[in-house]
């Protein structure tokens, strides 16, 4: 008998896209309140501080389209 092979392989779903959507309007909904606690407390942080803040929000997008890839290239996340 043959085997079944699945062929979500190298395919983005309709639920990855749904999920991906999401965490982006996630990341992206919590921009203003990070950018808001930033400029509040600008004074009270040294250069490396801020800039480690600052990149916090575009790393955790990076992490996303990565997840995003990954799952477009293999079986799905």
């Amino acid at each position: 008998m043959r085997e079944f092979i699945a062929d979500d392989r190298g395919r983005l779903t309709v639920p990855n896209v749904i999920f991906l959507l999401a965490s982006f309007a996630f990341v992206a909904a919590l921009w203003p309140v990070v950018y808001d606690g930033l400029q509040s407390n600008a004074g009270e942080l040294s250069a490396g501080e801020a800039y480690l803040l600052q990149l916090i929000l575009p790393f955790a997008l990076l992490v996303i389209m990565s997840i995003m890839w990954v799952a477009g290239a293999k079986e799905g996340i």
